[in-house]
């Protein structure tokens, strides 16, 4: 990279956008709400790259490439993004919004598997790692061997999918029960609406009644440990990492979250021999590692 690039996270409702030099220093970023279906969530881009560019001063043909890291199925090449359920959006072309508006052909991927790629800028190339992201919605982003697992329709880690109830919550996937509507903000949500309670009142949380409170902490950890669950057996990387916006919510109820998930008897009792709690470590809900990984992935083509 000879010049500048542009990392972008897009998450359930925020735009966070980065500007970085050729040595990767961040030089200007952006926030804003993303609001929700294309028109709208195409517009927020749009409005936060052109923020980038203004702030900066620099123009958009001195802009090597675009790294855009969003929720649902990606698919890099032709800049589509599909059954993003939580953004509104069933198809997207965004590749098409930004090269129309800034002549840039942006490379895409999922945003929980560009925070990953983040990550990995800390670790050696032979180390795999997980990051778990607890926030709108609940996936994971798989490394092995410093390469990224998407699979064959880029469906590997929506492991928010996985029907652990079904005879759970409706999920926005059509399925019951599913691991998203338990350790997730939209999974809170859905709880205190049935408990009586305006939908968006988990998020001033020390507001909510003592009890309920201890409900949905007891309700998100036994979520929590069965997505650990599904990573340690199917995966058993070297580090997990957990994040996202909900979960910073949850660990202020909690802070000693480590040991509760030792103690929980949501997954088989080998799962602590194995050294898996050891190797689980915390990302700030507020770091830049999503659009980090995004640009990385403009040299890495992960």
């Amino acid at each position: 990279m000879s010049n500048f690039s542009i990392g972008i996270d897009v998450g359930g409702t925020k735009v966070f956008s980065e500007l970085f030099d050729s040595s990767l220093r961040s030089v200007v970023t952006d926030h804003r709400a993303s609001g929700s279906g294309p028109a709208e969530v195409s517009a927020s881009i749009v409005a936060s790259i052109s923020a980038i560019l203004a702030n900066s001063q620099v123009e958009a043909s001195s802009i090597d490439g675009i790294g855009i890291g969003i929720p649902g199925q990606v698919d890099s090449l032709s800049g589509t993004v599909k059954n993003a359920v939580n953004l509104g959006i069933d198809a997207l072309n965004l590749g098409d919004v930004v090269k129309q508006n800034f002549g840039v052909m942006p490379r895409l991927m999922n945003d929980v598997n560009a925070t990953a790629v983040g990550l990995s800028k800390g670790h050696h190339s032979s180390e795999s790692l997980v990051y778990i992201n607890f926030g709108t919605g609940l996936a994971a982003g798989i490394l092995i061997d410093g390469n990224l697992l998407s699979g064959a329709s880029s469906l590997a880690g929506e492991i928010g999918h996985i029907s652990v109830d079904p005879n759970g919550a409706l999920c926005t996937c059509g399925q019951r029960g599913c691991l998203e509507t338990v350790a997730s903000a939209a999974g809170v949500r859905g709880f205190l609406a049935n408990k009586g309670h305006a939908s968006e009142s988990w998020q001033d949380f020390e507001s909510l009644p003592s009890s309920l409170r201890v409900q949905i902490g007891d309700r998100f950890i036994r979520g929590m440990m069965k997505a650990i669950n599904v990573i340690a057996l199917s995966v058993d990387p070297d580090f997990v990492y957990l994040g996202g916006g909900t979960l910073d919510v949850i660990r202020k109820q909690n802070p000693d979250l480590v040991s509760m998930l030792m103690e929980s008897d949501s997954g088989p009792s080998f799962l602590g021999r194995s050294g898996i709690f050891e190797r689980i470590r915390f990302i700030d809900n507020q770091s830049n590692m999503a659009a980090m990984g995004s640009v990385l992935s403009l040299d890495t083509k992960a």
